[in-house]
C-alpha cells in the first residue's frame, strides 16, 4: 500500500528537488537549442518556395548581360525543352550591387513579370501595386526612409524609376531589392553603360514540368539554339540547376546541417543526465528505506511511495524543462527572425 503523506514527504526532499532542477535545466537547454536552430533553418518546402516558387525547375542561362543589353531570344530553348514536357516558362533578370540614392550597400535589381501568377510567392506586396511598365519599381528595404511613391535614382540617373509599391521578402527580411517590370534594364545604355562598365545581369529561367528533365537536355536545348561553347554553357547551367523533387528530397535540415554537433548531443545529454540522476536517487532511496523501516514503517510501503515520488519528480522535471525551453524559443523568436532574415520561422 502507498502512503500519500510519505510520498509527499519524499517528493519534498532536498535530494529530489535538486535532481528535478538539474534535469529540468538540461531538458530546457536541449529544447531551447534544438528549437532555436529549427527556427532559423528552412524546411524543404520553404526552400522550394524560396528558390522555385510555383515552378518545378530553374536554371541560370549562360549569358551575362551588360547594362542596357537586351536578353537573347529564348524561343529555341523553350521549343527544345517543350519537346520533353516543359511549359509555363518565365524569366528573371538579376543584377547585384546596384547603386541607388537611398542605399549605400547597393541593391539587388530583379526584372520579371509580376502580374498574375507569375510573380514569386517569396515576395509579399505590402502597399501599392506590382510594376507593369518599364521604369516602374517596387522596393524591398528595411530602410523606413526609402521613398514610397515618386521617383528613385539608380546608376546615377535622377528620376530613373517610378516607385509604385512596397514589398517584403519573406526569406530575407534585411534585403535591399528593387523589383522592376520587363524592359527596365534595357533603359540604361549609352553613357550610363560607359559609367558602369562592370554592372552586369544574369538570366534565370523557370518552368513547369510533368516529369523530371535532365540538365543535359536543358544544356542541349540552349546550345542548339544559340551555339557557343558547350563546355561553358554546361558549367554555368549545371551549377545552378534546381529541381523541385531534389529540393524536397533532401534530409531534414537539422540532421543535414548539424549531424554531430546538435543531434547527437541533444539525444545523449538528457539520457546521460537521467542515468546519473537515477543513480544518485537510487543510492539515496536505499538509505531512506532503511531509515524509515527502522522507525517502524513497512518496507514495501516505503519502497512503493519512494518509487512513486521519484517518478512524479522526474515527470515534473521533464514537463517544466520542456515548457521552459518552448517559452524561451517563443520569446527569442523576434531576435532569431532578425538574425536569420526570415519571417517564416518554425518553432
Amino acid at each position: 500500500m502507498i502512503s500519500a503523506p510519505l510520498t509527499v514527504l519524499i517528493c519534498r526532499s532536498l535530494v529530489l528537488r535538486r535532481v528535478m532542477i538539474v534535469l529540468a535545466l538540461v531538458v530546457g537547454a536541449v529544447i531551447s537549442v534544438v528549437g532555436a536552430v529549427s527556427a532559423v533553418t528552412l524546411t524543404p518546402l520553404q526552400v522550394v518556395e524560396r528558390d522555385l516558387g510555383r515552378h518545378d525547375a530553374s536554371v541560370q542561362l549562360p549569358v551575362e548581360l551588360q547594362l542596357g543589353e537586351e536578353a537573347p531570344s529564348t524561343r529555341g530553348f523553350e521549343q527544345g525543352m517543350g519537346y520533353f514536357g516543359a511549359s509555363g516558362f518565365s524569366y528573371e533578370l538579376t543584377a547585384i550591387a546596384v547603386e541607388t540614392a537611398h542605399d549605400d550597400r547597393g541593391s539587388t535589381l530583379i526584372q520579371a513579370r509580376w502580374s498574375g501568377d507569375e510573380h514569386h510567392p517569396r515576395y509579399v506586396l505590402r502597399s501599392g501595386r506590382w510594376p507593369e511598365r518599364p521604369g516602374e519599381a517596387v522596393l524591398i528595404t528595411p530602410n523606413r526612409d526609402a521613398p514610397m511613391g515618386g521617383s528613385l535614382a539608380i546608376f546615377g540617373v535622377s528620376d530613373a524609376l517610378t516607385v509604385v509599391g512596397r514589398a517584403d521578402d519573406k526569406y530575407a527580411k534585411q534585403a535591399q531589392k528593387i523589383l522592376v517590370a520587363p524592359g527596365t534594364w534595357e533603359m540604361f545604355g549609352g553613357d550610363v553603360r560607359r559609367r558602369y562598365p562592370t554592372s552586369t545581369a544574369i538570366l534565370i529561367a523557370y518552368w513547369v514540368q510533368q516529369h523530371q528533365i535532365p540538365i543535359q537536355t536543358a544544356i542541349d536545348s540552349w546550345v542548339g539554339s544559340h551555339g557557343g561553347a558547350p563546355e561553358s554553357a554546361a558549367s554555368t547551367m549545371a551549377l545552378s540547376f534546381a529541381i523541385r523533387e531534389s529540393l524536397l528530397g533532401v534530409a531534414d535540415p537539422l540532421q543535414s546541417r548539424f549531424p554531430l554537433t546538435l543531434i547527437l548531443p541533444s539525444l545523449l545529454l538528457p539520457f546521460v543526465t537521467g542515468l546519473l540522476s537515477a543513480a544518485i536517487t537510487q543510492r539515496w532511496l536505499r538509505g531512506l528505506v532503511l531509515t524509515l523501516h527502522r522507525q517502524g514503517a513497512l518496507r514495501q510501503s516505503v519502497i512503493r511511495s519512494a518509487v512513486l515520488g521519484t517518478t512524479v519528480i522526474f515527470i515534473l522535471a521533464i514537463l517544466i524543462g520542456a515548457a521552459s525551453g518552448t517559452l524561451l524559443v517563443s520569446l527569442l523568436r523576434p531576435v532569431l527572425e532578425q538574425f536569420s532574415g526570415s519571417s517564416d520561422l518554425r518553432v
